[in-house]
């Protein structure tokens, strides 16, 4: 089967310092910023805690990785949970990754990534493999799956 090279992202700022897509004309969050919009939206909106509570392992499949908010603020929130289930595999699916050195330079922003989860992710972070389609980042009981390919 025939696969097409992957193109990374470049990432750009609107006039608001808001981090932005030039090429798709959309923000990857609101101004009240990355880490309230994951919490609220992706990990408050669907219901994580309740749902993989009393479950051996849970599932999670997100289109579209962007920034890595939603994964950081699912990693937090199910790390901190004493009735989280034993594994959790988060799976992403990404059609214009950032480039690393664009991860980990707001991975370091302690706006963007408050906890050493992000600390986590922007050490093992690999640049995008073009012609790769899937590869692991593991994490204590945690699996991060990009089928698109980008991660140790």
């Amino acid at each position: 089967m025939k696969t097409q090279a992957i193109v990374p992202a470049e990432l750009d700022f609107n006039a608001d310092g808001i981090p932005c897509s030039a090429a798709y004309g959309d923000i990857y969050h609101p101004a009240c910023g990355a880490a309230v919009q994951a919490n609220h939206v992706f990990v408050g909106g669907s219901d994580l805690p309740r749902r993989w509570q009393g479950r051996d392992s849970f599932v999670i499949l997100e289109t579209g990785f962007g920034l890595g908010s939603n994964f950081v603020a699912t990693w937090n929130a199910w790390r901190h949970d004493p009735s989280a289930c034993q594994r959790l595999h988060f799976i992403s699916i990404e059609s214009s990754p950032l480039r690393g050195d664009a991860l980990r330079s707001l991975w370091r922003d302690p706006a963007c990534s408050r906890s050493p989860r992000g600390t986590r992710c922007r050490r093992h972070w690999r640049e995008t493999a073009p012609e790769s389609r899937r590869s692991y980042f593991p994490v204590s009981s945690l699996s991060q799956e990009f089928p698109t390919a980008f991660c140790k």
